[in-house]
């Protein structure tokens, strides 16, 4: 019976799949619209691929179709899709046509459009799922996307430099089929695309390197390939990475659906205008705040629950930094703060003769490393961080230790001591990476502001610098900067002692790495 049975299962199988082949319903090519009025009359599901071919100048519309078992995809001429830019005009090259699939509900391969001239408006109102990945690059005729109805897929991209409407509700989730679960807009005249990352959804990239200051990550936005784009709320609970490069944007950290989001890395960059957190959200933790050249005059953290990495960078209009009294509890925490050329750290409070307002708060416990550099900065700013590790059984700076008063004020010291801080590298509670300085090196505030260029400097140095008694030969400090360079900070230290080393001191007793500069 058992034998009957699967005998009779593989037998409507192969009837099936002849009745398939026959109907034109596997591995399917669209040239013009008879070729789609023969599939919508025989093919509710189409087997394998579904392709469109070069040479389309009318409508095709594909009504009664729901299912494709395989990729739809069409692939144009890369040179003509390249050299069409965000603020162009619209081309002319093809007659503009619309494809409708007014039925189709389910693609289990990806979707793929690359430079479809002519192409105009793609129809997809039922689509719910797309198995891998959806993506439509250098689609520059493309006015209007109907994916109302999508609700989880692989990954997104899109690049339609004149794409004006999408229609779309929401992503409920991705699938397991593209390699990165990741959304990206390469291009787009569209005013939000919040539907993407509105739901509370789990993110994390699959490789863990994934996520560094170079990559895009799961959220990666660049607001010059969306210029009409003023605003973007995310609202995903969990995720390794959010990059935003901004351009005059204002950034919400949860949607009216999240409670608690945790980030990994929370990358900002450009003249970020506005920064908020949604007043729905419970917690909010963040691993890694990298946040560089904003406009903003204030940046408040008081809406971080929690943040273990603290770069803030390059920021020209910025007059303010707030952060929570609940820092005191934050451990082993980083802090990298440079070059904010407005900023003055001279208090822990705003009124310091009267100590009113506080705004910085620093751990009561351990911390790994602490970078300030480029800023006005007095011991007075210190003073907690100061008393803190007094005592017996201090707690301590674990990595290293830099802070190197702004360039524009080597005349004016701004009440820094360097006393208390040689106190404490001496009881150990410093590392041995140690640098205090009243004056920033003028080489390391204006050429280290890169790894690369950190790299570059450093190189430079060792090549044309002559030494009588160098601190470390060649080999040893390209090894020292390799090995710190996925740190900008620790970079910039490494650098700023190997400048100072290479340039004014010949002889001294151990590598720079090793050697603890106070002044």
């Amino acid at each position: 019976m058992y034998l009957q049975r699967i005998g009779a299962i593989v037998a409507f199988l192969c009837f099936f799949l002849e009745a398939v082949w026959a109907a034109g319903c596997v591995n399917v090519t669209i040239t013009n619209q008879d070729d789609a009025d023969e599939v919508r009359k025989n093919c509710k599901t189409i087997e394998g691929y579904l392709k469109f071919g070069d040479d389309i100048d009318e409508d095709i519309n594909l009504d009664g179709v729901e299912f494709v078992n395989g990729d739809i995809n069409h692939s144009g001429d890369a040179e003509w899709g390249n050299a069409t830019e965000i603020g162009g005009p619209y081309p002319t090259t093809y007659k503009p046509f619309t494809i409708d699939c007014p039925t189709l509900k389910t693609v289990n391969g990806s979707i793929y459009f690359g430079a479809f001239g002519g192409l105009s408006e793609f129809l997809l109102p039922n689509l719910t799922r797309v198995e891998k990945s959806f993506e439509m690059q250098r689609m520059h005729y493309l006015r209007k996307l109907d994916i109302t109805k999508l609700t989880h897929l692989g990954a997104f991209i899109i690049g339609a430099n004149h794409l004006t409407e999408l229609k779309h509700e929401g992503l409920r989730g991705f699938t397991d089929g593209a390699f990165s679960k990741s959304i990206r807009f390469w291009g787009a005249r569209i005013e939000s695309i919040d539907s993407w990352y509105k739901y509370p959804l789990t993110v994390i990239g699959r490789d863990p390197e994934y996520d560094d200051t170079t990559s895009y990550g799961p959220v990666g936005i660049t607001a010059d390939a969306l210029p009409k784009l003023k605003s973007v709320t995310i609202g995903y609970a969990n995720t390794s990475k959010i990059w935003v490069e901004s351009n005059k944007t204002e950034l919400t950290l949860g949607s009216s659906e999240t409670e608690r989001m945790n980030i990994g890395m929370l990358q900002l960059e450009g003249p970020l205008t506005k920064i908020t957190r949604a007043s729905n959200v419970k917690e909010l933790n963040v691993c890694q705040l990298y946040f560089v050249r904003s406009a903003l005059e204030e940046i408040d953290l008081t809406m971080f629950d929690k943040i273990q990495n603290l770069t803030i960078e390059s920021h020209e209009n910025l007059r303010r930094i707030r952060m929570p009294a609940k820092a005191v509890d934050w451990e082993d925490m980083t802090i990298s703060i440079g070059y904010n050329r407005n900023l003055t750290l001279i208090s822990e409070y705003r009124d310091p003769e009267n100590k009113k307002d506080k705004f910085w708060y620093w751990p009561k416990g351990n911390i790994s490393r602490i970078s300030i550099a480029g800023n006005p900065i007095s011991t007075a700013f210190f003073d907690s961080f100061l008393a803190a590790r007094n005592g017996s059984n201090p707690p301590k700076v674990l990595d290293y230790f830099y802070l190197a008063q702004a360039a524009a004020h080597y005349s004016e010291p701004m009440g820094f001591n360097c006393t208390p801080f040689e106190e404490l590298y001496n009881k150990s509670v410093l590392p041995e990476n140690v640098w205090v300085e009243p004056l920033a090196l003028q080489a390391a505030a204006s050429v280290l502001t890169t790894e690369s260029s950190a790299m570059a400097t450093v190189s430079m140095l060792i090549m044309t610098g002559p030494i009588a008694d160098p601190v470390a030969t060649s080999a040893q400090i390209m090894a020292g900067a390799v090995e710190v360079f996925a740190n900008a900070a620790a970079t910039r230290l490494y650098a700023a002692a190997c400048v100072n080393a290479l340039t004014s001191t010949r002889t001294t007793v151990g590598p720079v790495a090793e050697h603890a500069q106070l002044r």
